[in-house]
């Protein structure tokens, strides 16, 4: 068992564009034991199929949960093609190495924000790449920054601004008032939302 030096503080929030037709996207947090995976599910369009879409999706996910995040994308590639598809992204934490790797198929969004005593020319952003998974998938790269205490993941779908990823998390709000007030603030109204939080724990 590695020793553990990065812990997780973690909450979501979501918001369904009809709460009375289903919500199609999703996401999930897996402890495993080198390392923390999340992720960010949209199911294509809304409705019933896309939550279908959408579950599929997280039950792959928590089976293929771990570090090699390109594997697990083609992976769900090949596993979505009777669904409508949808996007993704994903994230792994090493607890040994502090670092955070992480990859976007489609029009999923993700920052880092560093804690307040750093100072960056400007956050790192997940990288991108186009495609859904299930329908078209590119040559996946995945990038990886190291992470301090502190530090907060920010992982959102389409239903939220990209102005999202400019609003940092304001001293001593928990990861869940954060989450709540990202999708207050930035839920656009045309599509389904959810938005990920994941602080390194200080006292880790």
């Amino acid at each position: 068992m590695p020793v553990d030096v990065v812990a997780l503080l973690w909450a979501c929030a979501s918001r369904p564009l009809d709460p009375e037709h289903g919500m199609g996207d999703g996401g999930l947090v897996l402890m495993r034991p080198e390392g923390t995976f999340l992720a960010v599910v949209d199911g294509i369009g809304h409705g019933g199929p896309a939550e279908a879409a959408a579950r599929a999706a997280l039950e792959l996910l928590r089976q293929l949960a771990g570090p090699d995040l390109s594997g697990t994308l083609i992976r769900c590639h090949d596993a979505l093609k009777a669904t409508r598809g949808a996007t993704m992204g994903l994230a792994w934490v090493n607890r040994v190495t502090a670092t955070l790797s992480w990859l976007g198929v489609g029009n999923v969004s993700g920052v880092l924000h560093p804690n307040g005593s750093k100072r960056r020319a400007s956050a790192p952003y997940m990288p991108q790449f186009g495609g859904v998974v299930g329908r078209r998938l590119r040559p996946l790269e995945p990038s990886t920054v190291p992470i301090e205490p502190g530090d907060t993941i920010v992982l959102a779908t389409d239903g939220l601004r990209r102005a999202v990823l400019g609003d940092a998390p304001p001293a001593r709000w928990s990861e869940s008032a954060f989450a709540e007030r990202l999708v207050e603030t930035h839920a656009n109204g045309q599509d389904d939302a959810y938005v990920l939080v994941a602080r390194v724990a200080e006292d880790a």
